[in-house]
């Protein structure tokens, strides 16, 4: 996910189409887990140093991940 202000031109909706479409990329990927453990370390440094770009979004994502 951007850091603060990466996403400010971009609509919710926009945001969440994105997201699905990364989502459904994962299809592919061989080692879902992972993935699903570099992203969720990755948002929690995010999320410790408050540089989550929207908290909604990375719960999005992180439902469809796990």
């Amino acid at each position: 996910m951007p850091r603060k202000g990466g996403s400010e031109n971009l609509s919710d909706e926009a945001i969440e189409e994105t997201l699905e479409k990364v989502v459904k990329l994962l299809v592919y990927i061989s080692d879902k887990d992972l993935f699903a453990e570099l992203y969720r370390k990755k948002l929690a440094i995010q999320l410790l140093f408050d540089k989550s770009a929207n908290d909604d979004h990375e719960r999005s994502i992180l439902y469809w991940v796990c």
